[in-house]
């Protein structure tokens, strides 16, 4: 076994959350999107049962589409291992109904973060990894985050172990094409402290723009979340 320090790297999963809506709100100073915009003036194929879904409500977990990893039966997780195109997962979701009304209700929800992850691509014309290397990673010197790439060796990234009878052996991985933007970044302890610090004190967004980030939202009943 290899000691963890502050420069293993890991999978940090839904922390990658916080990228991705900062890259959104960075694309709102640019003037080219709104939260208050429905998904599918830009994302015309949006599962969303014909309702108007705001790029907000996709960010908050308040927009009632089914999260894609709630599928239940649907969804194996040997499926997860494939690496399936956003508009594939997507497709997935065309008939399925919806959790609630949007904006009524609050529930944790990725397939939210992989269309915002969808609408990244589509306003800026380049990949998802791509718009995060140029706009956040690199202005910020944050060379040990990267998005994950199974297939690459990369030096002290930590793997994961499932617990076996006499020891342990190599979990089974899952594609990384498959969290997208919505939990496929690969950091370290250092890199994240930095991130969100330049966050809070305005060199990724404005920080009226990072007030709105972490600002609880209120939902139709005047009942507020705990989540920006």
């Amino acid at each position: 076994p290899t000691p963890a320090t502050a420069e293993t790297i890991y999978k940090i999963a839904s922390a990658t959350k916080q990228f991705t809506s900062a890259l959104v709100m960075q694309l709102v100073e640019d003037g080219k999107v709104r939260l208050d915009d429905d998904i599918r003036t830009h994302l015309p194929d949006a599962p969303t049962n014909g309702r108007r879904v705001t790029i907000a409500q996709l960010l908050d977990h308040t927009s009632g589409i089914r999260s894609y990893t709630g599928l239940g039966p649907a969804v194996s997780r040997d499926s997860f291992r494939i690496d399936l195109t956003p508009d594939r997962i997507v497709a997935m979701l065309r008939d399925v109904p919806p959790d609630f009304e949007p904006g009524t209700s609050f529930l944790y929800n990725n397939t939210g973060y992989l269309l915002a992850g969808m609408l990244i691509e589509k306003l800026t014309g380049r990949p998802y990894a791509e718009v995060l290397r140029e706009r956040i990673l690199d202005p910020l010197g944050m060379s040990r985050t990267s998005y994950c790439d199974e297939r690459a060796i990369v030096p002290l990234r930590a793997k994961g172990y499932l617990r076996r009878a006499g020891g342990f052996a190599n979990a089974v991985g899952e594609s990384m094409a498959i969290p997208h933007a919505a939990g496929a970044i690969c950091s370290t302890v250092l890199d994240l402290v930095r991130f969100r610090r330049a966050l809070a004190h305005g060199q990724v967004i404005k920080e009226e723009s990072f007030r709105r980030m972490i600002e609880p939202t209120v939902l139709t009943n005047g009942w507020k979340t705990n989540y920006g």
